[in-house]
């Protein structure tokens, strides 16, 4: 008798959310990880377009930690970035992957700032 292995049961939270406003520096996000999975897992990005489905380049991730490059322009507005999880499997179960999809909303900078006038009168 030959006894095969089984669907690895690896499973995702398949949509996820970021929203930040617009920032001169890089920013970070850890993505919700992969559960119920047989053998060690690992992540990679499977693409990142922009809202008109136009590819770019401005995410990376390590592990679990999704990065948005720094001065990612936000008349964009909005990216999907897809991200694969893949279990190895073991002895029992194939290697399995699942996908997750993260929508990134990158909002305009909140206005900070002050002005400061000497000896000056107004009317």
């Amino acid at each position: 008798m030959t006894v095969s292995k089984a669907t690895n049961p690896i499973s995702v939270t398949a949509s996820q959310t970021w929203s930040e406003a617009y920032a001169t520096s890089a920013k970070t996000k850890t993505i919700t990880a992969a559960t119920n999975n047989q053998g060690a897992v690992t992540y990679a990005i499977q693409s990142q377009k922009d809202k008109n489905g136009t590819a770019v380049s401005y995410f990376t991730l390590s592990g679990t930690t999704l990065t948005r490059a720094a001065s990612t322009p936000v008349n964009k507005s909005d990216y999907t970035v897809v991200i694969r999880a893949t279990a190895a499997g073991n002895s029992n179960y194939n290697s399995g992957y699942k996908d997750i999809t993260v929508t990134v909303t990158v909002s305009k900078a909140n206005g900070v700032g002050s002005v400061t006038m000497e000896n000056w009168t107004y009317g």
